[in-house]
């Protein structure tokens, strides 16, 4: 069972990255979002978020999901770039 609410909130201005916001019964409880030191996706919580085992697997397995999602995106570019 799934507690937790993930957002699209749309793309980055550049559009090469989404953002989502993480939710428990309408309350925000913070952000996932690229990080582009790291090159990767990362949950931002709000000060005071409080999370157990079962939540940070939920949101563990988004971002795997996310990444995922994002290198065959990258993949598909690399594709296309090579057959031009």
């Amino acid at each position: 069972m799934s507690y937790l609410k993930f957002e699209n909130k749309g793309q980055s201005p550049s559009g090469k990255i989404e953002r989502w916001s993480v939710e428990n019964s309408g309350a925000v409880l913070g952000w996932i979002e690229w990080h582009s030191q790291w090159r990767r996706y990362w949950f931002c919580p709000l000060n005071g978020t409080g999370l157990d085992t079962a939540r940070l697997d939920e949101i563990s397995a988004f971002l795997k999901a996310a990444m995922a999602g994002h290198q065959s995106v990258l993949n598909a570019q690399k594709i296309l770039k090579n057959k031009s």
